[in-house]
């Protein structure tokens, strides 16, 4: 047992501000001014996916000298820092560690397992360490690992990604303490997965080991936080989820304590700091959403309003001559709920100067689908004009049941900067309905959006199952297809018709999910980075 005392600072670091990730690292410092070791996450100066940011040689002149200064401040304090940063010699770049005490060097790591497959991408930029870091502190042994060193377990990994465990070597050393600096983005069961791997890592090493991760959003990515100490009892001591943090642990007494939150919890809890952090690392403040009056919509709007206040969000009903009373009435319950400012702009005319011209110009008639496309698209170019207007963002709320199938317009509907719902199968959008109406002291979305059929309304009497399965039977295929890589043959639904059917109109989809806001990631396979097929290819072979 170590008798050590280390801090953890699980920062949200915004991409490529060197400046603030620097100064927030020191005042970390100033607060850990009575524990042996502080560690802070992977590329914690830099923000992780840095991507090909750090492919600028202008990134390591500001690196150095924010460097220098974490090591000089370390003259004050007897605190041992560990940084996370890209390291860059005539060989390439390297994602490393360092450790700086007193105002020296204690020792440098490289990262020996780079993934590349799903969201990452480190084989792209980086070059692969040769050895693990071991160092000595107050007479103790320290090891020192990043991310993807402790993740060669093959049954967590579902298949074998790289030849060599790091952790293997630690086995032989007599280590007292390993440390792990992770960017490891969320989804559904992570937290578990993370839990389950390093109690075998501390029972198999016979240490202690300190996981410190990254919180925030990035892009699509949400890092959840969920950093942690574990030994080799399993007693395990958990930082707060989907929240910047800073804990001082004596690693020799403390209490077990795991973050056990419902399912739909952490979903909302991802979605809505994905959502806060892309807009506020883009500098954007104010949301704009259409509100048809539907479950999407309607979630989209709540989840908004939660992230940004009721005086942030402004709601657009934009009816056609197709549109529903109820639908215009359910928007406007729901904006009314909520206290947002609320807006009802009519298209028909539109539309019907839209067809008029178009008709009187060209020699083809507008109807059926196109005819039912132009007003998403009219409904597009209004919000992204009130997006001009107000300096606001438009937020998409399609889900990924309809994107998986392109059951969307394209400039239409997908208009936007980001997509909450956009890795949410249609159950998640109900659960997070119930969710919310649950912790409500009055029920925020009327009981009429959740029970009514799903419609586009692009035509009289639409639902959306005139023109896709079920979204139970849907959604089951999806995960089993999208997420777990099952061949179709193996997929166990009573038509198998429906499968290859699904199966085609997912990858004939994939020109309009290229061209669609971000999905923020939830699950193990979204719509994003992680998902790499071409769009100009033939698919039958996959039937």
């Amino acid at each position: 047992m170590t008798n050590l005392t280390v801090t953890i600072f699980q920062n949200n670091p915004i991409i490529g501000d060197l400046k603030r990730n620097c100064k927030n690292i020191i005042d970390a410092i100033d607060k850990s001014k009575n524990a042996d070791i502080l560690i802070t996450p992977e590329l914690s100066l830099i923000g992780y996916p840095p991507m090909d940011i750090i492919r600028r040689d202008t990134l390591y002149d500001v690196q150095k000298q924010k460097l220098n200064e974490i090591k000089e401040y370390t003259k004050n304090v007897d605190v041992a820092v560990v940084i996370g940063f890209c390291r860059r010699d005539e060989n390439g770049l390297y994602n490393s560690a360092v450790v700086y005490k007193k105002g020296k060097k204690l020792i440098e790591y490289d990262k020996i397992l780079l993934p590349t497959y799903d969201v990452f991408d480190e084989h792209r930029y980086f070059e692969t360490g040769n050895d693990i870091g071991i160092f000595n502190l107050n007479g103790e042994k320290v090891g020192i690992t990043i991310c993807e060193d402790a993740w060669y377990d093959v049954n967590i990994m579902d298949t074998k990604r790289h030849e060599f465990n790091p952790f293997l070597k630690f086995e032989k050393q007599n280590i007292d303490i390993i440390l792990n600096l992770s960017a490891s983005p969320y989804r559904i069961d992570k937290n578990k997965e993370r839990l389950d791997l390093f109690k075998n890592h501390a029972i198999n090493t016979d240490s202690t080991i300190v996981f410190c991760n990254q919180s925030g959003g990035n892009d699509e990515l949400v890092f959840d936080g969920n950093s942690f100490i574990v030994n080799t009892d399993e007693t395990i001591y958990q930082l707060n989820d989907f929240n910047e943090d800073f804990e001082i642990i004596k690693l020799s007494k403390y209490e077990h304590q795991i973050n056990n939150k419902r399912p739909i919890s952490q979903i909302n809890s991802a979605i809505c700091l994905g959502l806060k952090d892309y807009f506020d690392k883009t500098g954007f403040s104010k949301a704009i959403i259409g509100m048809s009056g539907g479950i999407d919509s309607t979630i989209a709007t709540v989840i908004a309003t939660e992230v940004f206040g009721k005086d942030n969000v402004m709601g657009v009903s934009l009816p056609s001559e197709i549109t529903s009373k109820e639908s215009i009435k359910h928007a406007e319950k729901v904006a009314e709920n909520l206290d947002i400012e609320f807006e009802v702009i009519d298209i028909s005319e539109i539309v019907q100067k839209t067809v008029n011209v178009f008709q009187n110009q060209s020699n083809y008639m507008m109807k059926g689908l196109a005819l039912e496309n132009i007003q998403a698209r009219i409904r597009g170019n209004i919000l992204m004009s009130l997006s001009n207007r107000k300096n606001a963002l438009v937020i998409t709320p399609d889900n990924k049941s309809e994107a998986a199938i392109g059951y969307c317009t394209l400039y239409g509907d997908t208009v936007g900067a980001i997509a909450p719902l956009g890795d949410c199968y249609k159950k998640h959008v109900y659960e997070l309905a119930k969710y919310y109406n649950d912790k409500s002291p009055y029920k925020i979305i009327p009981n009429e959006i959740i029970s009514k059929s799903p419609t586009a309304e692009l035509k009289e009497n639409q639902v959306d199952t005139d023109d896709m399965a079920e979204y139970e039977i849907l959604d089951s295929i999806l995960n089993k297809y999208v997420e777990n890589r099952q061949k179709p043959t193996d997929i166990n639904v009573d038509n198998s018709t429906e499968i290859n059917r699904i199966i085609s109109r997912i990858h004939s989809a994939e020109f309009k999910r290229n061209q669609s806001p971000l999905p923020i990631r939830i699950t193990k396979k979204d719509f994003g980075r992680g998902w790499r097929y071409p769009i100009a290819a033939n698919y039958d072979f996959l039937k």
